[in-house]
């Protein structure tokens, strides 16, 4: 028991917490009770009658502890919490640090304890902890310090491959104020320590006189001669460093005070008395202003290496107060001071490296920039662990962050649009109603994800543009839409672009031209997706998706939906334990070599057609190439006055459809200023739609049989009729045997739930085009409402397909 009245009496003597089961949640929670802890309640809390809860913060400000508690929780009881709680005990004798270990409360997770003799700063002990566990080194594993802690997760690289296990220990106090931990030994907690068994070191249980509290030791504060010190003079190298920084100017006072509390810390009374003694060399002191030195934040902006540079930078020439190791470890935090770190919405952490350079920390790039920068500093080759630490530190400190928008190729603020070049210049171009150029202060932050580098030129013109494409010159209309509406509505609603031709129309070579326009990348003329995750890592890594030489999307149909309208997308992330990798976007999508006729209705209400002529000569594919390039700088700079232009007169144009309402006004836009009468494309676009819906009723036996059916209940508006999926299913068999319709055999329902589901899919076309709406009735039974009366009948209706079928043979050359 003394041990345990030994931790109560570091404890605040204000107040103790209760423990109790909590009967709304389930859970064991604490209450805060007012008073020291007595012996008399330790007693209770050890046998078990009322478990206690200490509050760890002991000064006035409550910013301070005798005690840093390393918590390795297990929650979901998976036996996750001893391996890494082994791994920092050992790593804690290893370097004579002294320490305790219970098992908690619950009987799963881990507490190891340190304790110091005179109370620490609450954001000292979190530095503690980040040094402490950044120097744990376990073979592909890395342990953090954060403020929830998740042990066990397994981190994947950009190409989903597995590269090292990262574990989360919570640390406690976990900032200022009332800060409740469970006092040992109390329900399933017991005190554990190391001990041999044969060549192996375990935690297995012992009993408390066992154990013995030990202070961890610090650093004595005052001066100490340079004799004392191996050589290292640090007033001189104060003296040195402090000609960086003008006294009178109050941000680099303040920094002086900031590098000088990360190098020696808040508690140092040589580095105050020094700064203090400097503070008042300038006209502009006054009594007190030595007393924000305890009110100084920033740190992260410097490492403890950062005096030391600058003291070098000025003239220092002694010996540094480090060993190789220490070194070796401390500069991937000094390589990080300069470094913005961030994590995207999608949960990804990213580093600016150079201005609006900004990198995924997991990556090989991110590691090949550490290890140049660190050569550079040091001109000798960085050790391995130093890059793999600048990495590790760089994941955690972007988990302490809140999520950014980083964007992807475009971006929209205001009025403003804005599109990243991902050149070695990072260039930003900006696009208003006033026209475009280049903004590299633009208020934005970009990634490049798999994009290439383009260029842009002014002087080229949309005739240019028009000419390169063998596009129906009502179909460019809708082509230009698209590729506008994918700068103008980044992350936006916008259709799916089919590019649609005979043999020989170039759909291959147009696709992979529209993607060198607008987001030019690796693997632009990808094939099938292999997998819906597949569609997720691309929607990621490109602000455009295309596909080539597809066969069919009626797998990702649900998919191809969310990316058109949203609705989100998730994957499991590789290798890991239960994380998921979410992407809520959408994205602009184009195809090449596709037949929506068997897609879903949702996912043809979401296409536009492309239509593409066969040209009237073909040139050489190296002239062709060569053309190209020549000329897409100027295409794009063409795209991007279209792009003015709409940004410009688009207010004007009244939105009258609820879905892809910014591509509609879009496109009537650009279909005014290339000469169209007024509402040519809203009615182009609905005539496209409805005629992509009849080709695809061509082939779809339950569409066909209902409207033929329902011809015989028809008596105008407000006719009605009832029936069940069963016994339509049974008429649809019998009009088959009696009057075959062309259909494939494997497209009739084999059952009435499956006929239920089929109805349910083509109830959009059968309002269109019959103007029948079906609901369910509360016995679940179809109800057929004729609403409202259409221009043509349902015979008519297939008239117009089979007119639409026709005209696309002869335009094939089979009939």
């Amino acid at each position: 028991m003394e041990l345990i009245k030994q931790i109560a009496a570091l404890a605040s003597a204000e107040a103790h917490a209760e423990g109790y089961p909590d009967k709304k949640t389930g859970k064991f929670t604490y209450r805060k009770v007012e008073g020291a802890i007595t012996p008399k309640m330790l007693a209770a809390h050890l046998d078990g009658t009322q478990p206690l809860g200490m509050y760890l913060n002991v000064d006035a400000q409550q910013q301070k502890s005798h005690f840093l508690v390393l918590d390795f929780d297990d929650h979901d009881k998976r036996g996750i919490a001893y391996q890494p709680t082994l791994e920092v005990a050992m790593h804690l004798q290893r370097e004579n640090i002294p320490f305790l270990v219970f098992r908690s409360g619950g009987g799963h997770g881990y507490h190891i304890w340190l304790a110091f003799e005179n109370a620490r700063r609450v954001d000292t002990l979190k530095a503690d902890a980040q040094r402490l566990l950044a120097g744990v080194e376990v073979d592909k594993t890395k342990f953090v310090a954060v403020s929830s802690g998740c042990l066990n997760r397994t981190k994947v690289n950009s190409k989903g491959k597995a590269t090292h296990v990262e574990h989360g220990v919570e640390v406690l106090p976990k900032g200022k104020g009332a800060q409740n931990v469970a006092v040992p030994c109390s329900r399933a907690s017991v005190p554990m320590k190391l001990v041999q068994d044969g060549s192996a070191i375990k935690l297995e249980e012992c009993g408390l006189d066992e154990l013995e509290l030990k202070f961890v030791p610090t650093k004595k504060p005052g001066r100490k001669a340079a004799e004392e010190s191996s050589g290292v003079d640090r007033d001189a190298a104060f003296d040195a460093f402090i000609q960086k920084f003008d006294p009178d100017d109050r941000a680099q006072w303040g920094a002086a005070g900031i590098c000088l509390q990360v190098a020696f810390g808040k508690e140092n009374d040589w580095a105050r008395d020094r700064w203090t003694e400097w503070s008042k060399t300038s006209h502009k002191y006054q009594a007190g202003d030595d007393a924000d030195w305890d009110q100084f934040t920033g740190a992260k902006n410097y490492s403890p290496l950062s005096f030391w540079y600058i003291a070098k930078d000025h003239g220092y020439s002694g010996k540094w107060p480090f060993t190789q190791t220490e070194r070796r470890k401390l500069l991937a935090l000094d390589f990080l001071t300069d470094v913005k770190i961030l994590r995207d919405q999608a949960d990804k952490a990213y580093a600016e490296l150079r201005e609006r350079d900004f990198v995924q920390i997991d990556s090989n790039e991110f590691k090949e920039t550490v290890a140049l920068a660190l050569y550079r500093k040091e001109q000798s080759l960085p050790d391995e662990r130093a890059v793999k630490g600048a990495q590790m530190i760089a994941m955690a400190m972007a988990r302490d962050t809140e999520p950014e928008d980083i964007a992807l190729r475009f971006a929209k603020v205001g009025g403003k649009r804005y599109v990243f070049l991902a050149d070695k210049g990072r260039t930003i171009i900006e696009i208003d109603e006033e026209g475009w150029r280049v903004n590299n202060e633009a208020p934005v932050q970009f990634r490049k994800g798999i994009g290439l580098p383009m260029t842009v030129e002014r002087g080229g013109s949309l005739d240019e543009l028009l000419a390169f494409f063998n596009v129906d010159r009502d179909s460019m209309i809708f082509l230009l839409a698209w590729m506008a509406t994918a700068i103008i509505h980044p992350g936006g609603q916008c259709p799916i672009a089919i590019l649609d031709g005979i043999a020989g129309s170039g759909k291959s070579s147009t696709l992979s031209t529209i993607v060198q326009i607008v987001d030019p990348k690796v693997g632009a003329q990808a094939g099938d997706p292999q997998s819906e995750e597949d569609l997720v890592v691309s929607a990621y890594q490109s602000a455009a998706l295309s596909f080539d030489n597809v066969s069919s999307l009626s797998r990702f149909s649900d998919a191809l939906c969310r990316m058109a309208t949203g609705g989100g997308m998730s994957r499991r992330k590789k290798y890991s334990d239960g994380d998921v990798f979410a992407l809520d976007a959408m994205r602009p999508v184009i195809v090449a070599g596709v037949d929506p006729t068997f897609y879903k209705q949702d996912l043809i209400e979401r296409i536009i057609r492309i239509t593409l002529t066969k040209p009237k000569a073909y040139i050489d594919e190296e002239e062709f190439i060569s053309r190209r390039r020549e000329m897409l700088p100027r295409y794009r700079g063409a795209l991007f006055d279209l792009v003015s232009r709409v940004l410009r007169d688009v207010h004007g144009i009244e939105q009258t459809t609820a879905r892809f309402g910014v591509f509609t006004r879009v496109g009537e836009c650009i279909a005014r200023l290339l000469g169209r009468e007024e509402g040519w494309f809203m009615t182009q676009y609905e005539m496209m739609r409805m005629s992509i819906a009849l080709e695809s009723s061509e082939a779809d036996s339950v569409y066909q049989f209902l409207a033929h059916y329902l011809r015989g209940f028809d008596k105008g508006v407000g006719s009605k009729h009832r029936d069940t999926a069963g016994r339509l299913l049974m008429e649809l068999k019998d009009t088959l045997r009696e009057a075959p319709i062309p259909v494939a055999a494997a497209d009739i329902p084999t059952n009435a739930r499956v006929m239920g589901s089929r109805i349910s899919e083509c109830l959009s076309l059968l309002a269109k085009s019959t103007g029948w709406v079906v609901t369910r009735g509360a016995d679940r039974e179809f109800v057929f409402e004729k609403m409202w009366e259409i221009e043509v009948s349902a015979d008519d209706v297939f008239e117009i397909a089979k007119q639409y079928a026709d005209a696309r043979a002869r335009d094939a050359g089979i009939v």
